[in-house]
């Protein structure tokens, strides 16, 4: 799932202290931390294109949401005090809403890093090293096509990869206040020659 520009403004606002929290968030929080001991940031109540009423639950990171799954899906009971607890409140702050069908997560990292990237999108893509044919921001990652697997090989070797992370990381990490980007974030470094043969040239189905 992926916050919309309204959601994440919302969240983002909240983490800066920019607006004030509902009664509802602050209760729901306290619950959310006692319950599981993790940090609810914000949470969204809308409908799918089915109809469905779904309770979208803001966390940090993926390694949180993990904690949310019993295996490779959700937990059931998790899932179900969540949904009992949203019900709860919803009736004490006389808010009218259905039962939710479905609970999902998102995470805050992830989406303040997007939004980063995407503020120096023009200056990341204009580095200029040996052999690079481009450079893509995909959602909340840099993907350096080299133009061929062999120099993308080649370049892993010799360093030059490196040298391409560490230039990025300098240029995001005055506007990373969050400390969203980690001292191991790297790039995707792959090649054009790749993108050809395994996805028909085309960069959506290379991002699928």
């Amino acid at each position: 799932m992926l916050l919309n520009e309204q959601q994440y403004q919302h969240a983002f606002h909240l983490l800066c202290r920019l607006e004030p929290k509902s009664l509802f968030l602050l209760e729901f929080e306290q619950w959310f931390q006692q319950t599981f001991h993790l940090k609810l940031y914000d949470y969204f109540y809308d409908q799918t294109h089915d109809n469905q009423s779904r309770l979208k639950l803001l966390l940090w990171n993926h390694q949180e949401c993990q904690k949310m799954k019993k295996g490779i899906h959700f937990d059931e009971t998790k899932q179900q005090k969540i949904g009992k607890q949203f019900v709860f409140l919803c009736q004490k702050y006389h808010i009218h809403t259905k039962s939710p069908s479905i609970i999902t997560y998102d995470t805050l990292e992830d989406e303040i890093r997007k939004r980063i990237l995407k503020q120096v999108q023009k200056e990341i893509q204009s580095i200029h090293r040996p052999y690079i044919w481009k450079i893509e921001i995909i959602f909340d990652q840099v993907h350096v096509f080299y133009k061929t697997d062999e120099q993308c090989e080649a370049c892993q070797q010799t360093g030059i990869s490196q040298e391409i992370n560490q230039k990025i990381l300098n240029i995001v990490k005055p506007l990373d206040s969050f400390h969203v980007f980690h001292d191991n974030f790297s790039c995707v470094f792959t090649s054009q020659q790749t993108l050809n043969e395994k996805y028909d040239g085309k960069m959506f189905l290379y991002t699928r």
